[in-house]
């Protein structure tokens, strides 16, 4: 028996030392998402992996903003500014850009967000440097372009192009995920850097993810959590593709995923994540093994349903 317990602790911390947290936005459920203060205060948690969104300003600028126009419900405009409310990025300057305050208000989603009055929105570049000394940090950038607005940014290429440059010059590209809706930014950042990983963002199960990998690769397949089941997770592994899905922001959502076996969780809430695996699978001594002998194994209370069972949680 004492030997059962020693496998099962064992196995438990194999997987939580496997599954990939990721910070969404940076941690959007307490911080003004995609702001320095939210990547900060995920980099302190320690996270593996900071999640953000980039898009391009008229001087060709890779900065960090999931709204390829500018949100009042999130960054507040100066007095007296030209700039309006839903005023496209890409057609203003950095300058510009830098003169919104997007850590005063508080996302309504999301009241316990700890304000930060004066953020601006960073670049990339900020990004990077802010994370120059931590040498484990990885990046998952999603490009946020469309090909029914193409007048929000530039072409794919040169998109994908400008964020390979800058992962060049910091020499990040190993540690380095692109993902995006769009597989035409994906393609491009394969051709522009073969061995860079990208993940496939979708919103749904509504089409055949096999056909996908046959019509371009892709390392990481990431769904909404709601659209995800047992056989996809499955069959995705047995090609080679890991599955992270988001975003996942409580319990029920991190149960119902760590019995599918997914690779890692995207979340708004990356500290109740962690306290929650820490809970879930708590550090155990392990004993010395007195006998070889194996007892049949027991019913662990808490344990995952048979796939049978195996019900998504609610929309």
């Amino acid at each position: 028996m004492k030997f059962f317990v020693i496998l099962l602790a064992i196995s438990s911390f194999s997987l939580l030392a496997k599954l990939e947290i990721q910070g969404h936005r940076g941690a959007r459920s307490v911080r003004p998402e995609n702001t320095l203060a939210a990547f900060k205060y995920a980099l302190e948690l320690g996270v593996d992996v900071l999640e953000l969104d980039t898009v391009i300003t008229k001087d060709n600028v890779v900065i960090i903003s999931h709204d390829p126009l500018v949100n009042p419900e999130i960054c507040k405009i100066p007095s007296l500014s030209k700039i309006k409310p839903g005023t496209p990025f890409y057609t203003l300057s950095l300058a510009e850009v830098k003169t919104l305050d997007c850590g005063t208000l508080i996302n309504p989603k999301f009241p316990k967000q700890v304000p930060s009055p004066g953020e601006t929105i960073p670049t990339l570049e900020e990004v990077f440097e802010l994370t120059k000394s931590n040498e484990k940090i990885r990046f998952n950038i999603e490009t946020k372009i469309m090909a029914s607005a193409p007048e929000l940014t530039p072409s794919p290429r040169e998109f994908s192009s400008f964020i390979i440059e800058l992962l060049k010059r910091y020499k990040l590209e190993k540690r380095t995920v692109i993902q995006s809706f769009d597989y035409r930014t994906l393609v491009e950042a394969k051709k522009l850097f073969p061995s860079i990983k990208t993940a496939f963002l979708a919103y749904g199960s509504y089409f055949d993810f096999t056909i996908l990998l046959e019509s371009f690769p892709f390392d990481i397949y990431s769904p909404n959590y709601q659209w995800i089941t047992k056989e996809m997770v499955d069959k995705l592994h047995l090609k080679g593709v890991e599955v992270i899905p988001w975003t996942a922001n409580d319990k029920t959502a991190w149960d119902y995923l760590l019995q599918l076996g997914v690779d890692g969780i995207i979340t708004d809430d990356p500290a109740a994540l962690m306290d929650y695996l820490k809970a879930k699978f708590p550090a155990a001594p392990v004993a010395p093994v007195e006998s070889t002998e194996v007892s049949p194994p027991e019913q662990v209370e808490g344990a995952a349903p048979s796939p049978a069972t195996e019900t998504p949680p609610k929309p």
